[in-house]
């Protein structure tokens, strides 16, 4: 069984999430809402308290403002658990991460894999991306990090969307006291899993995440050094060799685009 774990500050999103989520899944699951409306919980203090509520064996970390393009991703998730060397699967991350850098996207191509939905808005204070895209009122950036098709393994995952297998939690835990706010709790679990199991990319699950631009600053830049810190007998650290292949680079289009609220209530039955 899935437990989605989600750490929720939005209670207007409360029932749209969970009535999204059970639409689209297409396999047994339970819905775990940890509720951070009045913040007494950092993001890994939330994950951890989701873990000991939890009875499944695939825990999947969510963010509330993530959606699902297409029926079934749930039972996908199980196929991909069949293989026990596998031990966390994402939708987006790197196949390195570098020691000078906590930004896992700096690595570029080849390393960075999966693909994700984000609306143009995204984008908007991005010098990098201004005159590179074409803007449309209410639009998506379905962003491809890699071209290539079907699982890459990986060192590092995005925390937008992390299935982890139950039985590790045994020998990982979210660190709640190094990242008491909402950064970089997913390249440390990441790092934790690595000498345990595979960490996938899979393209074969869709998201949207309705974001807003993270920028550096103070506090980011203070975390992220801490990562570095943490870990910096074990970084650089990379994929063998064997699973890096030419992605053939970092590709943007745009598609038709809803509010967050239009997309959740739009429901399984118009894929």
């Amino acid at each position: 069984m899935l437990s989605v774990i989600v750490c929720s500050r939005q209670s207007s999103w409360w029932g749209l999430h969970e009535d999204h989520v059970a639409r689209w899944v297409g396999a047994q699951h339970e819905y775990v809402r940890i509720n951070n409306s009045d913040g007494r919980y950092n993001l890994c203090s939330a994950y951890n308290e989701g873990v000991d509520k939890s009875s499944g064996d695939i825990l999947v970390f969510v963010h509330e403002d993530v959606s699902f393009v297409g029926k079934g991703w749930g039972q996908k998730l199980i196929d991909l658990f069949a293989d026990e060397t596998i031990g966390l699967v994402g939708v987006c991350g790197t196949q390195k991460l570098l020691a000078d850098s906590y930004d896992w996207s700096k690595a570029n191509v080849p390393y960075v894999k999966g693909q994700i939905y984000f609306p143009q808005a995204w984008y908007a204070a991005q010098p990098e991306w201004v005159g590179k895209i074409v803007p449309t009122e209410n639009g998506f950036i379905h962003i491809k990090y890699s071209q290539e098709e079907g699982n890459a393994d990986v060192v590092a995952v995005d925390g937008l969307f992390m299935a982890i297998r139950a039985s590790l939690f045994d020998k990982i835990a979210f660190d709640e006291e190094t990242f008491n706010d909402f950064h970089f709790y997913d390249l440390d679990i990441s790092m934790q899993i690595n000498p345990l199991a595979r960490l996938v990319v899979t393209k074969d699950i869709e998201v949207v995440h309705y974001s807003i631009p993270r920028y550096v600053n103070k506090t980011v830049d203070m975390y992220g050094k801490a990562l570095l810190n943490k870990w910096a007998d074990k970084l650089p650290i990379m994929v063998d060799e064997k699973h890096v292949t030419d992605n053939m680079g970092v590709t943007s289009v745009l598609a038709e685009g809803l509010t967050f609220e239009e997309f959740m209530a739009k429901g399984a039955d118009n894929e």
